[in-house]
């Protein structure tokens, strides 16, 4: 399906990744994994921080609201008061937690807003349309928060309409390409096309196939697109 995304334009769409480091035993920091798909913890990143600073600030302490960032860069590529569906497993308490968030905060820039699940966009002309009862339409933005390897997997009808969408899109199923485990496998392939992956390397863990870490210890073993 990575095929069908020859008419991505990354201007058009918002990408958004979580980092996950954590110090080591020398004294640095280490990249264990990045969540390149659908990350989470937009309410806590946004509200815990202040609730923190308020209780014991003594001036010496400050940050940025995730939530704002956010919602900001969703200002920037969908139009004015537009329709935005939050897509989500909507069975899952937790996944809505996130989403109902994310809504509260644009609806109140004046953006419409529909909570509904992966099946409930068709595609025409590659522009995405809700046909979920009651809020039927052109969509002006999509907000998706069901991982791609699960929407592969439960295969709702026309879910392919996803990767080639014109319509702006966080995230876009390009994310699947570091998403994956696999991704470093790659690595000496990309660098020969010219893009400098040092950083990468110098944070990253070592990645090796299943295969050959048989008998070696320090090793997790990690689903390719587990979570």
């Amino acid at each position: 399906e990575l095929k069908r995304m020859k008419n991505y334009e990354a201007d058009k769409h918002i990408r958004l990744m979580r980092y996950d480091f954590h110090p080591t035993i020398e004294g640095k920091w280490a990249l264990s994994e990045v969540n390149s798909d659908v990350p989470g913890g937009f309410a806590e990143s946004s509200i815990m921080p202040q609730i923190a600073i308020d209780t014991i600030n003594e001036g010496k302490y400050w940050y940025k609201n995730f939530g704002d960032i956010l919602t900001n860069a969703i200002i920037k590529k969908v139009k004015p008061k537009g329709n935005i569906m939050l897509v989500h497993c909507t069975s899952y308490s937790d996944d809505r937690q996130v989403m109902q968030f994310l809504g509260d905060k644009l609806e109140d820039l004046g953006f419409n807003i529909i909570y509904a699940a992966a099946d409930h966009i068709r595609f025409k002309n590659n522009e995405a349309i809700s046909i979920l009862d009651g809020n039927e339409g052109k969509i002006d933005g999509i907000f998706r928060f069901t991982p791609l390897e699960w929407l592969k997997d439960i295969k709702p009808k026309h879910w392919q309409g996803y990767f080639d969408t014109v319509t702006p899109s966080c995230n876009h199923p390009i994310a699947i390409f570091a998403q994956t485990k696999r991704f470093p496998l790659v690595w000496d392939r990309v660098e020969k096309e010219g893009i400098n992956l040092s950083t990468w390397r110098d944070l990253l863990p070592e990645t090796i196939e299943v295969k050959k870490a048989k008998n070696k210890s320090g090793y997790i073993y990690k689903p390719a697109c587990g979570r």
